[in-house]
């Protein structure tokens, strides 16, 4: 459990790439493959705390995982609904 919610990342520890440990239905997206913009929603009490997700390129991700990149510094997100739109 992170405290306060917030991942502590230990800078000095050289190691803490290979203690770390994700369960099976975390996704983590490769900055190098895609691109993560974060937009917050408005205009309605029932999405209050809700952000949407947009990516520059089509992720393979399913209601229920986890997401998380380098992009957002370890911070993990819920995925709640997936819409695909385009020719992405």
């Amino acid at each position: 459990m992170c405290p306060s919610g917030v991942v502590n990342r230990d800078y000095s520890d050289t190691s803490r790439v290979m203690n770390t440990v994700v369960n099976e239905n975390v996704v983590v997206l490769d900055n190098n493959d895609v691109t993560i913009y974060k937009c917050p929603i408005t205009g309605s009490d029932n999405l209050a705390g809700h952000r949407l997700f947009v990516t520059s390129q089509r992720v393979d991700l399913s209601a229920g995982q986890i997401m998380s990149s380098e992009q957002a510094e370890g911070i993990l997100h819920t995925v709640g609904l997936v819409s695909h739109l385009g020719n992405v």
